[in-house]
């Protein structure tokens, strides 16, 4: 939005794949002004072997490269099942 600094953001530890583009890369991520915002440490087009998103299984299968991928957290959290984050943490909503 217009109070934003979007010059100033950062992403970090992201997994992105498309399954329907095998060319895919996510470089940056760009927004509504047209600034490139820079990541780190992404994990990209490594397939986080998802259970069955079109019925909402979003579980991670054995080999993912998200599993653990988030390395140390903080503090405890719980994912999108509630259940607490691994040490070291998955990536995405769902913990292994």
């Amino acid at each position: 939005g217009p109070d934003t600094d979007p010059a100033s953001f950062v992403f970090d530890g992201n997994l992105w794949f498309d399954a329907d583009d095998p060319g895919f890369s996510m470089d940056g991520i760009p927004n509504d002004a047209g600034i490139s915002i820079p990541q780190t440490g992404a994990v990209v087009q490594q397939d986080p072997l998802l259970g069955d998103p079109a019925s909402g299984d979003f579980s991670l299968g054995d080999g993912s490269p998200a599993i653990g991928g988030a390395g140390p957290l903080p503090e405890r959290s719980l994912d999108y099942e509630e259940k607490c984050y691994a040490d070291p943490a998955s990536l995405g909503a769902v913990e292994r």
